[in-house]
């Protein structure tokens, strides 16, 4: 949690730019985190009420990405250059300073890797897709789009986003042969 974070941080004694950087850092990421799952849950319902098979399956995947491309255009459009994911600029920077902020950032990303698989599960339960590891594709999707994100940032360009985040709908990590 944040308050965890924050801990942690005071018990380091970094700079108070450095802690005001990490407050600001997570209540925006905490902003965007809670639109980008509002988003995906809004998708995920259309999904639901979609009549046929490949309609249901299409709302759940392209709209977190339409969340996800706007927020990145707003801020550019506010600010001249793209924020990128906040988790993950934040992963960039201290993951190898500093295990404790590593272990917190990975719990997010656990977590977000966590809808992708629920998702899939549920997806595949319900015979949209056809049964496949969904706890390995949820984390190449969650690597996709934070990949994407990042280059999408690197070129201060949204429309990056926009362009190449629906290939994350062929992303697809077959289950391991039993043996």
């Amino acid at each position: 949690s944040a308050a965890e974070l924050m801990a942690s941080l005071a018990a380091r004694r970094p700079s108070l730019t450095f802690r005001l950087a990490i407050v600001v850092i997570l209540l925006l990421s905490l902003a965007a985190t809670g639109a980008l799952y509002l988003a995906w849950e809004y998708g995920r319902r259309a999904a639901d009420e979609a009549p046929t098979t490949e309609a249901r399956a299409a709302p759940a995947a392209t709209e977190g990405l339409d969340a996800a491309h706007y927020w990145q255009k707003a801020a550019k459009d506010l600010e001249g250059r793209m924020p990128g994911c906040l988790f993950g600029n934040l992963a960039l920077e201290v993951s190898t300073r500093d295990e404790v902020l590593r272990a917190k950032i990975n719990a997010v990303f656990q977590k977000a890797s966590a809808r992708f698989h629920e998702t899939l599960d549920e997806a595949v339960e319900r015979g949209v897709i056809a049964p496949l590891d969904t706890a390995a594709t949820g984390q190449a999707m969650l690597a996709f789009l934070e990949g994407v994100i990042l280059l999408a940032k690197s070129r201060n360009d949204p429309e990056v986003v926009r362009i190449l985040g629906p290939a994350i709908k062929t992303l697809r990590i077959e289950r391991a042969a039993e043996s």
